[in-house]
């Protein structure tokens, strides 16, 4: 079952901004566990915005499709 692996780290393998702002994170983690992927403006309140199950290899992409127009940080969290 999808989300019943034990997730190690994660970890950013790209952070690309195509277009109109949208941010898109490439993650590499455990395959078949779940992750939150959160983004705070000032590294001490985070907003989680996205849970992804990752694939057989380990990896999943996290769209923001909404970010505001001052900087943003990301982690990527097991709940």
């Amino acid at each position: 079952l999808a989300g019943t692996v034990r997730p190690q780290a994660a970890r950013c393998l790209s952070l690309a901004s195509p277009t109109n702002g949208r941010k898109v994170l490439q993650v590499q983690g455990t395959p078949g566990a779940i992750y939150r992927v959160e983004w705070s403006v000032d590294l001490v309140s985070w907003t989680p915005f996205d849970a992804q199950v990752a694939d057989a290899n380990g990896l999943f992409q996290s769209e923001d499709t909404a970010p505001s127009p001052t900087q943003r940080f990301y982690r990527v969290v097991a709940p």
